[in-house]
């Protein structure tokens, strides 16, 4: 045998009671699960003491945005240390493939923008050795790595290969450019991409503000996509909803009745992120409810929730909703220490919050903060998973009667 993992616990992904085991592997393969303890470890090549330990399958993470790391980083850690075997790339509609030459920095500002990727880093590691997207995925597949790839198809990069000669690729589609976006995807999953995904979230913006293209498509480019993608031997849709912040009050439910549609009619599984939100914080449980009577009637419908809550972290060296204003401008250069004093002075703060946000993109956050405070604490170094919500900024401002940009500045002040 080429390797034994022994007397580890075994949870084998099946929903079977969790036991202790001994797993033979060869040849790459699991070949006999045995009792523990059973097995000679003098049989095998090299043996593995998992005793204390989980044995588990692989995690498959439905949900990365690796696209670009993907092309010169051979391990992709963090999902390599924490047991991911296989990384689901293109997701939310963005991604690098296919791209016309000379419009690398357009894909590069919106997956900047949608995903906080740095822009600089994207333009220093990818070296674009492709146009089309089965050349992209011959690129990825001519490079070892540590772990396994599957790879969408991305609406935003499609729409803009098409489109983007026009120089408007948010307009509504012809008939003639919808064709050849769905030859482009038909011609992707042949290649072997496993799926098809869009955007529908307004607030996904590049850094020059520019929506993801396909954010506004109508139902009948996203279903000729749809019957590509099928056409090209796949049958999945994903997708990131209207709603899903909170920014749009029936978005989220009518995007779930699209959804319905477009399964019902083509057949096709949708997967999107479902999500509690700040603003309507029981809708996710009427949309599971949809959902069930959707799936009841033939439809497949299947809702994405992550395993912990996503989080923003706030502070005067990272993302915080004061960075783009005139003022703040003026000291952000300083080292971090020097900054600190200069902004705890009244004039300055004064001056810092009498302004507005500048950018597009810093309005989407902006916005998303400001929901958010019931739910955002000051972090004083260590991670509390359920903090106790008498402690948040919501609080605090209803306690102060202040402002609330301004009790969000001056907790940014304490250290």
């Amino acid at each position: 045998m080429d390797f034994l993992i022994r007397q580890g616990l075994l949870v084998d992904g099946t929903g079977s009671a969790k036991r202790l085991a001994d797993v033979v592997v060869d040849d790459g393969l699991i070949s006999a699960i045995e009792a523990p303890a059973s097995v000679d470890p003098g049989q095998a090549r090299e043996m593995i003491d998992a005793e204390g330990m989980l044995i588990t399958p692989g995690f498959v993470d439905p949900h990365t945005h690796y696209d670009g790391q993907a092309t010169w980083d051979d391990r992709l850690a963090p999902s390599a240390d924490h047991g991911v075997t296989t990384a689901v790339i293109g997701n939310c509609g963005v991604g690098f493939a296919p791209v016309r030459p000379g419009s690398e920095d357009f894909l590069i500002a919106l997956m900047e923008g949608v995903e906080d990727i740095p822009g600089a880093a994207l333009a220093d590691g990818i070296d674009w050795a492709w146009e089309s997207f089965p050349e992209y995925l011959d690129a990825l597949e001519s490079k070892p790595r540590a772990i396994e790839l599957a790879a969408q198809v991305p609406h935003g990069a499609i729409r803009a290969y098409v489109l983007g000669r026009s120089g408007d690729v948010n307009r509504p589609a012809t008939r003639e450019e919808i064709d050849e976006m769905a030859a482009l995807t038909e011609e992707a999953v042949r290649a072997g991409a496993v799926a098809f995904s869009t955007n529908r979230i307004a607030l996904h913006v590049s850094t020059n503000g520019e929506a993801v293209p396909g954010t506004f498509a109508d139902k009948s480019e996203i279903l000729a996509l749809v019957r590509a993608t099928q056409a090209g031997g796949s049958n999945l849709l994903q997708v990131v909803p209207d709603g899903l912040m909170g920014e749009n009050p029936e978005g989220f439910r009518a995007e779930v009745a699209l959804y319905r549609e477009l399964s019902l009619e083509t057949g096709c599984a949708v997967s999107f992120t479902l999500a509690q939100n700040n603003v309507q914080i029981d809708l996710w449980k009427e949309l599971l409810e949809t959902m069930d009577r959707a799936n009841a009637e033939g439809a497949k419908l299947v809702g994405m929730a992550a395993n912990r809550p996503a989080g923003i972290l706030m502070s005067w060296n990272s993302f915080n909703i004061f960075m783009d204003r005139p003022s703040y401008l003026e000291v952000a250069e300083l080292p971090l220490g020097e900054r600190l004093e200069r902004l705890r002075d009244p004039g300055l703060r004064e001056r810092i919050l009498s302004e507005s946000v500048q950018s597009p993109l810093l309005q989407n956050g902006h916005m998303i903060v400001m929901q958010s405070l019931g739910a955002t604490f000051v972090f004083d170094g260590d991670p509390a998973f359920e903090p106790d919500p008498s402690q948040s900024l919501q609080h605090r401002i209803e306690a102060s009667g202040e402002p609330a940009e301004k009790v969000l500045y001056d907790a940014m002040c304490e250290v």
